[in-house]
């Protein structure tokens, strides 16, 4: 039994459109509520269906030996967040099941998103795609507990281009390597996990000895902490705020922690950035040379004002 189709992806054009007509035609099985709706695709509707998309990518996954497509992908820009994209149709044939194909095409979506300068890919499915979830958490989506139906984020674009996780992949950047070094159990249900009383999606990452830890700040939609091990030397850093409960007024407190367990000084300028309406109380800029062993923490009080934007379900933090 073949386990995996020697594919090759290419960006869609007009001479592919007949194929992927009798692809998608096959796919009313496997689609609730079938896939065509009783319409029959043909070259023409795909050359006008796909002819009006604004996308970043169309992607189609052919079969080497039939040189026939079995797979496609769509990634488009989100429309809430300049930072995110998203992907649009996924689907394979259904001789291609279990074959690896949409694996391949969901790496290629996350390596074109990375390439684009995006930190983050999102994914919707129906309740009903349980077994394709397990994928899904092993590429890196996390399945966010606060948005209805199956919502999945992936930030792993924007850890392989985060210069303090970048040494740490080096060469796996450019390509879907870094897969391989992902660690995670890919339970079938909704990522709930806090980390000192936030809510968090983490990332571990191991390769040769070395290892990569990193929190996704769940609401803030943005990495808070970064625990990296190279030959040894280990140094973690983490910013945070005390409480996902802001509100305008009230005093809350920035978290900074630097602890250098490597062998060599780390010289940190920190200054502090904020958005309309945040108000730090104290100093916003500080300047530390941080020791072999020793650890910084820097609290900065701040508080909001009425002219902050108020947090919305699915739009960054």
């Amino acid at each position: 039994m073949l386990e995996e189709f020697d594919i090759v992806i290419h960006d869609y054009d007009e001479s592919m459109a007949d194929g992927v007509a009798q692809m998608w035609n096959t796919w009313d099985e496997l689609w609730p509520g079938s896939f065509t709706q009783g319409n029959p695709y043909t070259a023409e509707r795909v050359k006008k269906q796909y002819g009006t998309l604004n996308a970043l990518a169309i992607l189609i996954a052919m079969d080497k030996e039939s040189k026939k497509p079995i797979g496609s992908c769509t990634l488009f820009a989100h429309w809430r967040d300049k930072e995110a994209a998203y992907v649009g149709t996924l689907g394979v044939s259904p001789e291609a099941l279990g074959k690896k194909v949409g694996k391949k095409l969901l790496l290629e979506s996350i390596q074109r998103a990375l390439e684009k300068g995006y930190t983050r890919v999102d994914l919707n499915t129906w309740a009903g795609n349980m077994k394709a979830v397990p994928l899904y958490k092993k590429i890196g989506m996390m399945w966010n507990p606060e948005i209805g139906g199956v919502h999945m984020e992936d930030y792993v674009p924007g850890i392989l281009k985060h210069p303090l996780c970048s040494p740490f992949f080096g060469p796996l950047i450019g390509n879907d390597d870094w897969y391989n070094t992902h660690v995670r159990e890919p339970i079938q249900a909704p990522d709930v996990y806090e980390h000192k009383g936030l809510a968090v999606f983490p990332y571990e990452f191991a390769n040769n000895g070395n290892s990569l830890s990193v929190i996704v700040d769940r609401v803030g939609r943005g990495i808070t902490a970064i625990d990296r091990t190279l030959e040894d030397n280990r140094i973690r850093f983490e910013a945070r705020v005390n409480s996902h409960q802001v509100l305008c007024g009230m005093p809350f407190t920035y978290i900074l922690e630097v602890e250098n367990s490597s062998d060599s000084v780390i010289d940190a300028s920190v200054r502090l950035v904020g958005f309309r309406g945040l108000h730090f109380d104290a100093a916003d800029n500080e300047k530390q040379q941080i020791k072999p062993g020793d650890t910084f923490t820097w609290d900065v009080p701040f508080h909001l004002d009425s002219t902050a934007e108020l947090f919305r379900d699915g739009v960054k933090g």
